[in-house]
């Protein structure tokens, strides 16, 4: 039995338009009782919020548990430094959503508003469409007294109806630039991000199959942590893409009708 990381825009939808076949696909996984997670970088919907959409606008019923999304491995990051560097508190200065801040107050993570003479151990920077100027010179200056430099996940542009506006990436390299501190990435395509998702479902690397669309995020993400992929054409890259990007999935299917009537959930 393998266990299934899904993502979604892309993969089981097209922003608001459903992607023919992905409800089948997942209804089959749930009867079938294999184990799953839908996974984003996305850093500002909590996984109750993207739960609650995939219900209601793409026929698809899942709990909260089943989303993991960047902020999750952000967690999961700040786990990892908290045992090596054996900090019995965590305190943090973050730039991001309601839902990032809630998550760190969640795991008892000290949040400060602004820099302190003894120093943050950590600068976390997911998308905030609030930013100001005096928000960044204070992430820049606790980067500059030492502090660890994580951010969410790194895309450089966020879609819109009216084109690509700044995405948390942008926002990652302008901070790199200013402070000459380099940040680790948390979301995919970082190996840490199929680390905590293996966690999650408690399976080992060669249990677990990366399910996508975007070869730079998904199946690098999976090549990176050693896992198999399933690149879907139903999204951004496709089979000529991931020859001539040199980016090469486990497994190329067209669409979820070929997925389910050539039997590749048999296989499983």
């Amino acid at each position: 039995m393998k266990g299934l990381f899904i993502d979604l825009d892309g993969t089981i939808y097209r922003g608001s338009e459903r992607i023919p076949g992905a409800a089948d696909f997942i209804r089959a996984l749930q009867e079938r009782d294999i184990p799953f997670l839908f996974v984003t970088n996305n850093a500002t919907r909590s996984p109750d919020v993207v739960a609650e959409a995939l219900r209601s606008e793409h026929a698809i019923d899942v709990p909260a548990e089943q989303i993991y999304t960047s902020v999750d491995a952000t967690m999961y990051q700040l786990h990892q430094l908290k045992q090596k560097y054996q900090w019995e508190e965590v305190t943090a200065f973050a730039i991001g959503s309601e839902y990032l801040h809630q998550s760190l107050l969640d795991n008892d993570i000290t949040i400060h508003q602004e820099t302190t003479d003894t120093s943050e151990q950590v600068v976390i920077v997911g998308l905030d469409f609030q930013v100001d100027y005096r928000t960044l010179s204070e992430a820049g200056l606790a980067l500059q007294n030492g502090a660890e430099f994580l951010l969410t996940n790194p895309d450089l542009q966020l879609p819109s109806e009216r084109g690509y506006l700044p995405g948390n990436g942008t926002l990652g390299n302008l901070l790199q630039s200013a402070s000459g501190v380099e940040y680790t990435v948390c979301g995919k395509p970082a190996v840490n991000f199929v680390s905590g998702a293996l966690d999650r479902l408690q399976l080992s690397r060669d249990q677990a199959i990366f399910v996508g669309d975007n070869l730079f995020t998904d199946i690098q993400a999976a090549i990176n942590a050693g896992v198999e992929s399933l690149l879907m054409e139903t999204g951004i890259h496709n089979y000529t893409d991931a020859k001539n990007l040199d980016i090469h999935p486990t497994t190329i299917l067209p669409d979820y009708q070929t997925l389910l009537s050539e039997g590749w959930l048999d296989q499983l």
